[in-house]
């Protein structure tokens, strides 16, 4: 198994919600394609409150992933 480990902050402050370590479950694909995931690591924003994202692709004109929340992980995507 393949496993991935995110620091989105230092560790020695302790905060636990500053590491995220998933496992990376995905499909090996072609030379035509890619696996792509979205981690959503912003969980304090300062300006409005922590807001759910949508990552859009302007060559697919649509979005890639929608309505990932704060702290979340999506599995990976195999995209052309």
């Amino acid at each position: 198994n393949y496993y991935s480990f995110i620091i989105t902050d230092s560790l020695l402050r302790g905060d636990e919600s500053k590491q995220i370590f998933v496992q990376d479950n995905f499909a090996r694909t072609d030379t035509t394609h890619y696996t792509l995931r979205f981690v959503h690591a912003i969980l304090n924003d300062s300006v409005g409150g922590v807001k759910n994202v949508d990552v859009y692709s302007t060559r697919r004109a649509a979005n890639i992933f929608s309505n990932i929340a704060p702290g979340t992980v999506t599995a990976f995507k195999t995209l052309p």
